[in-house]
């Protein structure tokens, strides 16, 4: 799924930007939140499996779930200079199985 109407999720942070792994780095929890907003799950009911890097140094790629685990999603992302990460593509997904 492309939703052409999503936008960056606006950024705290300054100067060049450099993608971050580390939970609970401003970058990883943009991260978060960008997945949020493109899946429409509440960070509290969400279960980050991974994230990792989306072929880019500005891209990345997460795969989550709802708490519940009736909903699993993969999202792909790209940092937008001053603007934060933007959701560019979102996959549905039935299992877990080989997402990550």
């Amino acid at each position: 799924m492309i939703n052409t109407s999503w936008e960056p999720i606006g950024t705290k942070q300054k100067g060049d930007h450099v993608s971050v792994y580390q939970k609970n780095s401003a970058d990883w929890n943009e991260k978060v939140q960008a997945v949020s907003y493109a899946t429409g799950l509440d960070q509290n009911n969400m279960y980050v499996m991974m994230i990792k890097n989306g072929g880019g140094p500005q891209k990345s790629i997460a795969t989550v779930q709802s708490k519940d685990e009736s909903e699993k999603y993969r999202v792909h992302m790209e940092w937008v200079d001053g603007e934060g990460w933007k959701p560019v593509k979102m996959d549905v997904l039935k299992t877990l199985n080989g997402a990550y």
